[in-house]
């Protein structure tokens, strides 16, 4: 076993797949993502939060595992 810390590129895809959820899911007054204006009446449903944390918490251990098998820590 190591005893380097783990590199952390699984945390960066991660983070963007997190940020692409915020993306599509939000409902602010500038913008209004596709998930976003589909889930709500006349507005539109911020969903960007819930989106995000469920993009972020699928992608990472598929990501770090996927990490642990090809570098080893």
């Amino acid at each position: 076993m190591s005893s380097k810390p783990p590199p952390g590129i699984a945390g960066i895809p991660a983070m963007c797949f997190g940020i692409a959820g915020a993306a599509i899911g939000m409902s602010e007054v500038w913008y209004t993502g596709p998930l976003g204006k589909m889930a709500g009446a006349t507005y539109g449903a911020d969903l960007g939060f819930e989106l995000a944390a469920a993009f972020s918490a699928v992608t990472y251990p598929l990501l770090r595992a996927l990490e642990i098998k090809l570098i080893g820590r």
